[in-house]
């Protein structure tokens, strides 16, 4: 099997993660030896590397580039942070559960085992995965870990707090059937991010189905923190909206951009979407078609 079909494949073959493993190891933990003069910090950062192509490899695309190109360019973005924050980020491997490895003799043959354990029990959890009935959104909407999302949906599509009859009226015309089962997505630690460019989303709202721009900034609305704290690549301050303020037991903000990373790491798959903040400490990014 070549590489893009290994991680195209996954789901029915974890264990040939173990074969990609096995060709590029060698050449990642030279690669970043040559450029850390450091055992450990190449370990650690060959790890990290491969737990983060396991754990994005259904966003690999292979009409775009090689796999060994998109494993160097993960490899890549992860020294940088390194360099300029001073430490190896651990962020794929406490998603997996990968165990800390130390340099040495058998740390190639121990990090084999690990992600292959891991990339089991990844196809064995999207295995499980309810499939959700495709039922039509008119706002961009998600929940927080402890929040009913047919709550949230109803909440964010009607702008915000107060309400008469007939907001009441459409709020409960867009609740999804009782039955419907949802899989919250898991939200993120707040990260440290560059800069986001400033551009303007209030006018025409180009990110198309995001209700609660229709509605004026309130000073509640406004992010408490400095938006490099998410990974977006762009950023409007005058778009950030709290849906239904008053009415959720958490304090959620909805921070749209035309660059957001969907998978929580800074500057990786941008898209037009939103990000959902909860409690000035969690969040998670969705597309627009999300």
């Amino acid at each position: 099997m070549d590489d893009a079909a290994i991680l195209g494949g996954l789901d029915g073959e974890p264990e040939a993660f173990a074969v990609l493993y096995r060709r590029h190891v060698g050449g990642l933990l030279e690669y970043f030896l040559d450029r850390t003069h450091g055992t450990q910090q190449s370990a650690d950062l060959t790890a990290e590397t491969f737990a983060a192509a396991l754990q994005r490899a259904d966003r690999f695309d292979p009409t775009r580039e090689t796999a060994r190109a998109w494993l160097y360019g993960i490899a890549d973005r992860l020294l940088d942070r390194a360099v300029a924050g001073g430490v190896v980020e651990q962020r794929a491997r406490r998603r997996l559960g990968l165990a800390p490895l130390r340099s040495g003799d058998r740390f190639v043959a121990e990090l084999e085992e690990e992600l292959v354990a891991a990339a089991r029990f990844r196809a064995a959890r999207r295995a499980r995965r309810i499939a959700l009935p495709r039922v039509p959104v008119r706002a961009l909407i998600a929940g927080a870990a402890a929040a009913v999302l047919a709550a949230i949906a109803a909440l964010a599509l009607s702008g915000g707090g107060g309400g008469d009859q007939e907001r009441a009226s459409e709020r409960r015309s867009v609740l999804p059937p009782a039955a419907t089962q949802v899989v919250l997505v898991p939200t993120h630690p707040l990260a440290r991010c560059v800069q986001p460019t400033t551009e303007s989303l209030t006018n025409g709202a180009p990110i198309e189905g995001i209700t609660l721009l229709r509605r004026a900034q309130a000073e509640a609305d406004t992010i408490p923190f400095s938006p490099t704290r998410l990974p977006i690549g762009s950023f409007d301050p005058a778009a950030t909206r709290r849906p239904a303020q008053g009415q959720l037991g958490s304090t959620v903000h909805v921070v749209p951009s035309s660059h957001v990373a969907t998978d929580g790491d800074c500057g990786v798959h941008e898209r037009p979407g939103a990000c959902i903040v909860l409690d000035r400490r969690r969040f998670a990014c969705f597309s627009s078609e999300e």
